[in-house]
């Protein structure tokens, strides 16, 4: 009788043991936390304090510093960088799709036509027909690859814009740039960025293209023109068979 009582205990430690691992687990999942206005405020008003700020300034910048304020801030925010990241992002396609579907329809080109004027004994191709091989490869891949691309940059962007929208030192810097608008001159807004720039939070944070944007978006053609090269091969051996 007592060797049972011991295992019962020994097993609903042991349970207990799992369901504290399966939590701690569970927490380690949890969302990343937004920064609070508080939270930034604290950051950004050291940053201003070397400013020499006349009481009329001040006020201004208290209130940018509310809740209803930030809010409008961070949905002007959201509306504008969003579209710029994605302007950015649209635009790079048509500049480094070539990089990416050249070099692999050019190796598969090579592959597929040497295989086949093998099989039939044939020469080298002439430059017209390397010109006419490489014409109907390239308005293959473009079928398939035009109806996927757009869509996926916008998801990627969209994306990418919610990662801004929580990121502190994108916050930061966003904050300061209202503030500057509303209640700096000309020249504190000057030093005003070179306190930012110095302590970490450059403009590249929230102007021009997104580094990070532009890498998924490199990452998203080159996977999706491999699966098309894949594609195409199970085609033309579908084919192959069929004759």
């Amino acid at each position: 009788m007592l060797k049972r009582s011991l295992s019962i205990v020994l097993l609903l430690g042991l349970f207990a043991g799992f369901a504290l691992a399966e939590g701690k687990v569970e927490g380690d999942k949890q969302e990343p936390k937004v920064p609070s206005l508080n939270e930034l405020s604290e950051i950004i008003r050291p940053m201003i304090a070397p400013l020499d700020l006349s009481d009329t300034q001040q006020r201004k910048v208290d209130g940018i510093m509310t809740d209803v304020a930030w809010n409008a801030t961070l949905d002007a925010y959201e509306s504008r960088h969003g579209s710029e990241i994605y302007i950015a992002a649209q635009k790079q396609v048509p500049e480094i799709m070539p990089t990416i579907m050249m070099p692999r329809m050019m190796a598969y080109n090579m592959q597929k036509t040497m295989k086949e004027r093998m099989a039939r004994r044939a020469g080298p191709p002439t430059p017209e027909e390397i010109k006419a091989i490489r014409s109907a490869m390239q308005q293959r891949m473009r079928a398939k690859l035009a109806p996927n691309i757009m869509t996926n940059v916008r998801k990627l962007a969209d994306s990418r814009i919610e990662e801004l929208m929580i990121d502190q030192k994108v916050l930061v810097r966003v904050l300061a740039e209202a503030i500057a608008a509303s209640a700096l001159s000309t020249k504190q807004k000057e030093d005003f960025n070179g306190i930012l720039t110095k302590a970490g939070y450059p403009e590249e944070l929230v102007h021009g293209p997104d580094p990070i944007l532009m890498q998924r978006v490199r990452q998203m053609l080159e996977e999706l023109a491999d699966k098309v090269v894949a594609d195409l091969k199970k085609e033309d051996e579908a084919a192959k068979e069929s004759n």
